[in-house]
């Protein structure tokens, strides 16, 4: 038990993006005194790096029964309507709270993040599209992500919210029982300890740049665009307390390039469809424009058991030069790197091709060469692609004709491409009132969570989910913390 508090305030939010300010806001007006600890030096998390969607909802019946076709038997529809529920409000939240304007998102075709995945889903037709947020407050240049995390950021200085960067949550600190009535905080220099009155929020993310547990969960270790501080700290946190955990092995993978001069993966974007995905004995494996950007892991992580092999780790963009001429071959949330000054990719690609990081041939032949593969597969590969392409059927993986151009322009060109994780979903169970629960399915007293922080989504992650669920969950948790009962002196 701490005898000396160094701060005292009624809710404690823990990790600033999406979740946490959202949390921070319905707190503040529900009558709170509130301080927000981000590890970071600036607020965002991995929301700031995101294409930054929230999903418009059409028919909440509908959706529910779309999500309870995705979610496992762990989930229960009482969480999952309240998750819709309040998410058919969170635009007018925006709009009131933080002097929000929508835009509606753009379609992204190459890698493809549909509007919605799986649409043959009972209840898909109910899902409705995604906005992004009118960049007034943020910057029209950059990411949707950003656009958000400046738009909440507007509502958080109105507030005069405190915040306190450079300092993370350390370790809950309970009263008599569980309850949870304060937290240590800080950083390498220095620690607080700060009593909660009424609640700790935890918005704080999940375990993608942690090597140990992404061992321990997900049985590999990946390359991770998310934000820096993804260490797992509100998972070591809760379960000190005896909290549950749930969906540990559930991700949000994307693809990337990993090139000599960076060792943060670069999200990668395509303007035309020239291009294949192909393993590392030159074969293709997956239909390229048919796997959601958010899912990359399924397909790129296969092992071979009987020979110990990942065969497609790395595996290659193949693509050509009407590919190269049609635009910068870089995503529009290109991740952590956006944060490298010295981090530039030309408009062209030329540079890229210059440094060696995109090797150049005039033949698939000696491309093939360079990438060491067998002798005459790559071109194999590519000869049946463009048949595929130019008849508009493709026997061996269903590619769409629509989105097939063969590769026929020289040069030709290969980058390595790696499966990258942009966020973990596993952390504390919560309930629909986003408590966090304990080993006995109980709610741990004055303890919330939001976020990726233990998501609902565990295997199967439609896209603009978790950004929708932060806000959600979070406004919950604000809400819920600020109305509990006040620790006894």
């Amino acid at each position: 038990m701490v005898q000396n508090w160094d701060r005292e305030v009624d809710v404690v939010v823990v990790g600033l993006g999406a979740a946490g300010g959202a949390a921070a806001i319905e707190a503040h007006d529900n009558g709170a005194k509130v301080l927000v600890l981000e590890k970071d030096k600036q607020a965002g998390g991995n929301t700031r790096m995101s294409g930054g969607t929230l999903r418009r909802f059409l028919d909440e019946d509908k959706v529910v029964q779309y999500y309870m076709g995705i979610v496992d038997e762990t989930v229960s529809e009482t969480l999952v309507r309240r998750f819709v529920n309040v998410s058919r409000t969170s635009h007018k939240w925006f709009e009131e709270k933080c002097d929000a304007e929508f835009i509606d998102s753009q379609k992204v075709m190459f890698p493809p993040a549909p509007n919605i995945v799986w649409d043959f889903l009972p209840g898909a037709e109910g899902m409705g599209g995604r906005s992004q947020f009118n960049p007034k407050h943020g910057d029209e240049e950059k990411n949707g992500g950003y656009n958000l995390i400046a738009t909440l950021m507007n509502g958080i200085k109105k507030r005069n919210i405190e915040i306190l960067y450079n300092t993370g949550g350390k370790k809950l600190i309970p009263g008599e029982g569980k309850e949870v009535i304060g937290i240590i905080a800080g950083n390498t220099d220095s620690k607080i300890a700060i009593k909660a009155n009424k609640g700790v929020i935890l918005t704080c993310g999940g375990f993608h740049q942690n090597k140990e547990m992404q061992l321990n969960y997900l049985s590999m270790p990946y390359l991770a665009q998310g934000c820096i501080h993804g260490n797992g700290d509100g998972i070591h946190m809760a379960q000190e307390l005896g909290a549950k955990m749930w969906h540990m092995t559930g991700v949000s993978c994307g693809i990337s390039y990993k090139v000599p001069d960076y060792d943060i993966p670069i999200a990668i974007g395509i303007r035309s469809p020239n291009y294949i995905y192909v393993d590392q004995h030159g074969k293709r494996f997956l239909n390229e424009t048919g796997v959601d950007v958010h899912a990359m892991a399924f397909d790129f992580t296969v092992c071979v058991a009987e020979k110990m092999e990942y065969p497609r780790l790395p595996g290659y963009l193949i693509f050509d030069e009407v590919c190269r001429e049609s635009g910068q071959m870089l995503g529009h949330c290109p991740g952590r790197i956006m944060d490298d000054p010295t981090f530039e990719w030309s408009q062209d690609n030329m540079k890229e091709i210059e440094k060696g990081w995109i090797k150049k041939a005039w033949t698939i032949s000696e491309l093939g060469e360079q990438l060491g593969f067998a002798e005459g597969v790559l071109e194999e590969t590519v000869g049946k692609y463009n048949h595929a392409a130019v008849t508009g059927y493709d026997p061996d993986f269903k590619r769409n004709g629509a989105v097939m151009s063969p590769l026929i322009k020289p040069p030709f060109y290969s980058i390595e491409v790696w499966p990258a994780l942009l966020n973990t979903q596993g952390g504390p169970q919560r309930d629909e009132e986003a408590r966090v629960l304990d080993l006995d399915m109980k709610p741990i007293p004055r303890l919330y969570s939001a976020g990726e922080l233990g998501s609902f989504v565990n295997k199967f992650y439609p896209g603009g989910t978790n950004i929708t669920e932060a806000i959600a969950f979070g406004r919950i948790a604000g809400e819920n913390a600020a109305k509990s009962d006040p620790v006894k002196a």
